[in-house]
């Protein structure tokens, strides 16, 4: 079932120094919200997409929300309907070269949206699937989609014949799914194909189908952080970065060994919990750390955390402190999907020069047109209307 739900933003910004809550030594990030009262149906982020032709789509604990940046189109079960959506409960999403979106249910296994038909082709146990409780979903180079279920390991399925190979753990097979709990799937640089479950992290360098294993060791710094693996990230050298239910952050490099930042008792520069939902390297090569405590940005040079946290008292601060989902879209704008706050949308760009010089507020209007209004006097070279133009542009969020 589809529904509409249109709003007008009204006030999207106000590119100002400061107003959101950050430790000391990080730069202020003033965050946009997209809660329910902008008509997203829930407020548990699961799994967010910009899809090709530039929505965005959030998978939430109660339907699959598709934003135009005005309006929402909701997607939701219907029971009468076996076009609409298997269930409400969205845990992951992919896109294929098509342009049609893959969604990841718990409960109602996998939905393929047409985007010719706006409708849902269903996949689940009665054609093939190992599990209708999907947690993650991944679309490869070759169109090969990747399924990961909380009970049944991780499927391949062949989109174009339906048919599905299941890889499952065995254990009298030390080449076998390290688990048959799949929580997320990362297809790196080189193609091999990672998997994180709740047993430990697990390579598949295909055409292969011998998985190679990495495990948490106690006492072995060099070894996978928890083996309660989350969420997976990699950069631009192809270091392999790995949140953890109980293990913090985690990154293993070419050489093999790992490396590890936790939370410290008493150090604000730690992370701020050992609990990493959501782990995203962004095109500028900073490194966002979703927890159950806020949001950390690490900084390389000195191997500190700035920690952004809810506050009551600040609209712009981060909505929520349990971050579940990080994504950014091809304009660079990060969004940040949480547990009760809806989601959470930066534009990097407001850290330029220009855009902290607090002169401009910029309006959206459902039609998406821009107005400004000069709140001080503007910068050298920023009296024209073109030029005032430009400048909303770069940093309006």
């Amino acid at each position: 079932m589809k529904h509409s739900s249109w709003s007008v933003l009204g006030l999207a910004a106000l590119v100002l120094a400061g107003g959101a809550r950050v430790e000391a030594g990080g730069r202020p990030i003033r965050f946009y919200r997209l809660a329910m009262e902008e008509g997203l149906s829930h407020t548990t982020v699961f799994a967010m997409l910009q899809d090709q032709q530039g929505f965005m789509w959030f998978g939430t604990e109660d339907g699959l929300n598709r934003y135009d940046g005005a309006g929402i189109t909701l997607y939701t079960r219907n029971a009468s309907d076996a076009g609409s959506l298997p269930n409400n409960v969205v845990s992951s999403l992919a896109e294929d070269a098509g342009g049609d979106v893959w969604v990841g249910t718990e409960g109602g296994g996998v939905a393929r949206w047409q985007r010719g038909r706006d409708s849902f082709v269903r996949y689940s146990t009665a054609t093939g699937l190992g599990s209708d409780i999907v947690r993650a979903l991944h679309v490869d180079k070759k169109g090969t989609v990747w399924i990961g279920t909380r009970d049944a390991g991780l499927d391949e399925l062949d989109p174009a014949t339906g048919t599905v190979k299941h890889h499952r753990h065995d254990p009298a097979d030390p080449g076998s799914l390290v688990s048959d709990s799949v929580y997320v799937i990362h297809e790196d640089r080189a193609g091999a194909i990672w998997v994180g479950t709740n047993a430990g992290l697990s390579r598949l360098d295909l055409p292969g189908s011998v998985f190679r294993h990495y495990h948490h060791e106690a006492g072995d710094a060099n070894s996978l952080g928890d083996d309660r693996v989350r969420t997976l990230s990699e950069d631009a050298e192809g270091t392999l970065w790995i949140g953890s239910e109980g293990g913090g952050l985690s990154a293993l490099g070419g050489s093999g060994s790992f490396r590890h930042w936790r939370t410290v008792a008493g150090n604000r520069d730690s992370l701020s919990h050992d609990s990493v939902r959501a782990v995203l390297v962004d095109d500028a090569g900073r490194l966002w750390v979703g927890t159950r405590q806020g949001l950390n940005l690490l900084q390389p040079e000195t191997g500190r955390f700035v920690l952004y946290t809810h506050d009551a008292a600040e609209r712009n601060s981060l909505s929520d402190n349990e971050v579940l989902s990080l994504y950014q879209d091809r304009g660079g704008v990060l969004w940040v999907g949480t547990r009760t706050g809806g989601v959470n949308r930066w534009n990097p760009r407001t850290w330029g020069p220009a855009c902290a010089s607090g002169w401009v507020r910029v309006y959206v209007s459902s039609s998406s047109a821009l107005a400004a209004s000069i709140t001080s006097r503007p910068p050298a070279g920023m009296a024209s209307r073109a030029l005032m133009a430009r400048f909303m542009s770069t940093c309006s969020i």
